[in-house]
């Protein structure tokens, strides 16, 4: 089963504009595009061909091999336009895809005033998307399936949308209106220095308290930064021209994101023996190594796949070991811990989830230590 969710615009009543004409001025916003769309649909030899030309969010969802019991969520402006034109297109949609379909508005998403756009409507923007997409989507990892369609609505909207989709490795489609071309940003096209982001983690709690603080009190909160560093949390503020700030759009999303995904960790049998085995150094960075899993960013921009294994795998930068498992519910199941790479390549192509699933209840708790391991800048011997 997948969801679509379309951000939605008012190309639908523009069209019927164009197409009715004079007499256009006249009819409601509804009565003219139901006229548009009947009279179009007489004309087009086919249903593509109709809905390529309808509109560009149902010339979208054209491609996207939509089927019935799919569910198609589409987020429209606070204003009139948008509303009027997202009920035309859910009547459409549910007549013409046989789909689930509800509209769902964005508060503060219009072009009038950019202060509340910026501050309120993309804050609501990233709430809907959490609730609809993430929230939906881990109730069944195994059978859901989540996809942004950004061709609708403000062009605005995109670069969010499309953050959105990095940080939780959900796949972004655009296409031109009347276009053939499907373009599709899959997962994670970039990657951000998660390992580092996460150093915020207790400032952007802090400003989330307070509602507002000087910019140097919101620095002087991330441990050990330095001024030169201080440029690269640049994007997670708002500020104001006294010097105070607030959490940004992305700030928000971030802390929003660490809040809701954060996950304890549980370790197999044979995760706990190798980890129990190990001491020292290799301890410590193991230590290091589980407690960024519990991250949700670093989870998202760590997370491999490995030929033969349905297993997720993670590895660290000059590291030699390496961690398989997956992500259920509340929790981080490591099913194995390697710590050599020959054997990482030699035994994971052997191994699977099947073999865990059965047997979470053996799984046990991993304790964070009370130290902070700084982790290593050097590569190990032999890596």
């Amino acid at each position: 089963m997948q969801r679509i969710v379309c951000t939605t615009g008012t190309s639908i009543f523009t069209n019927a504009r164009q197409r009715v004409g004079q007499d256009a001025g006249t009819l409601s916003r509804s009565t003219l595009i139901r006229r548009y769309s009947e009279s179009l649909k007489s004309e087009c030899q086919n249903q593509k061909d109709f809905l390529a030309r309808l509109c560009a969010e149902t010339n979208s969802l054209s491609r996207l091999g939509l089927e019935p019991g799919d569910d198609v969520v589409l987020l429209h402006t606070e204003t009139d336009d948008g509303r009027e034109c997202a009920e035309a297109l859910r009547d459409v949609i549910k007549e013409e895809f046989r789909v689930n379909t509800k509209i769902l508005p964005v508060e503060g998403l219009q072009v009038a005033d950019a202060d509340r756009f910026r501050k309120i409507g993309i804050h609501h923007l990233f709430r809907i998307l959490r609730e609809e997409c993430v929230d939906w989507w881990q109730e069944d990892q195994e059978h859901r399936k989540v996809i942004l369609n950004a061709t609708g609505g403000f062009k605005a909207v995109v670069p969010y949308l499309t953050l959105f989709g990095v940080l939780h490795r959900i796949d972004v489609v655009y296409i031109f209106e009347r276009s053939d071309a499907l373009i599709r940003l899959p997962p994670l096209p970039i990657h951000f220095d998660y390992e580092r982001l996460s150093h915020a983690r207790s400032a952007l709690q802090l400003l989330k308290r307070e509602g507002v603080l000087k910019k140097e009190q919101f620095f002087q909160a991330i441990p050990g930064l330095s001024y030169h560093e201080r440029p690269w949390f640049e994007s997670l503020l708002e500020e104001d021209h006294a010097g105070d700030v607030t959490p940004s759009a992305f700030g928000m999303l971030i802390l929003e994101t660490w809040e809701k995904d954060t996950k304890q960790i549980r370790l197999s049998p044979e995760a706990n023996e190798s980890y129990q085995k190990s001491s020292g150094e290799t301890r410590k960075r193991l230590d290091h190594f589980l407690g960024l899993l519990q991250d949700p960013l670093w989870r998202n921009g760590s997370r491999h796949s490995f030929r033969g294994t349905d297993l997720d795998v993670y590895k660290l930068s000059h590291q030699a070991e390496r961690i398989a498992g997956f992500v259920r519910g509340n929790y981080v199941y490591v099913c194995l811990i390697y710590s050599s790479h020959d054997k990482y390549e030699r035994d994971l192509p052997r191994r699977s989830s099947n073999e865990f699933e059965c047997r979470l209840k053996d799984f046990v708790a991993w304790i964070p230590p009370e130290e902070e391991y700084n982790s290593p800048t050097d590569v190990p011997d032999g890596f």
